[in-house]
């Protein structure tokens, strides 16, 4: 009785956790993310973003990309909301996200990355280093002691502290950029491992048109 017990209240906790999917609206990225949520019953606060049809360069993309991270860290502020995660359309879900986040709350990071994209999910397995690492469950959480290194934003688990370091930071910074907002919001940044989500970016069409 005891242990179904605790199993409802962690269900009930991980169905209280908001996701929140960043859509550019495109058809097919839309669907594709519809898909990958409805996989676990999860019903998304949906905030869309702009797309251009032609991005000047990969800088301009980047920083329309941001502009809609920056809108999902301003909603999670504004409803006082103490953690979160957030997806973007491209995402690919190996497990439920909130399955995970009782243990990343214990190392209480600002930041937790629960998955890369696709170009650096070989170098971030490979050449990352963790600290503070806790294990529990086979589930592993530490924090990042790597430098510049792009880790993609494809998925992450953000707390309200987090959410308004990240507004605080300059906003010439890209998304992808964590080390300098490490630098320079004093953000917490976690990895997770295994992970939970990465980017499908190869059966999906890509938004990079520059």
């Amino acid at each position: 009785q005891h242990k179904m017990a605790r199993m409802k209240m962690a269900r009930m906790a991980r169905d209280n956790i908001p996701v929140i999917v960043l859509s550019s609206e495109d058809p097919e990225r839309v669907s594709s993310v519809y898909k990958e949520t409805r996989k676990f019953n999860i019903y998304p606060k949906v905030i869309s973003c702009s797309s251009k049809e032609i991005y000047e360069s990969e800088r301009d993309f980047a920083n329309t990309v941001t502009m809609a991270h920056r809108k999902a860290w301003e909603y999670i502020v504004e409803k006082s909301i103490k953690r979160a995660i957030i997806l973007e359309d491209d995402v690919r879900l190996i497990h439920d996200p909130r399955s995970y986040t009782d243990i990343i709350d214990i190392t209480r990071p600002d930041v937790c990355l629960l998955g890369y994209s696709k170009a650096s999910i070989n170098v971030a397995y490979n050449k990352i280093k963790m600290g503070k690492l806790r294990t529990i469950e086979g589930i592993s959480v530490g924090k990042s002691l790597t430098t510049d290194l792009l880790f993609g934003s494809v998925a992450y688990y953000i707390t309200n502290l987090g959410a308004q370091k990240l507004l605080q930071s300059d906003k010439s910074i890209v998304i992808d950029e964590w080390y300098r907002y490490e630098e320079q919001c004093d953000l917490d940044l976690y990895h997770i491992r295994p992970i939970v989500a990465m980017e499908k970016t190869d059966e999906i069409r890509t938004l990079r048109k520059y």
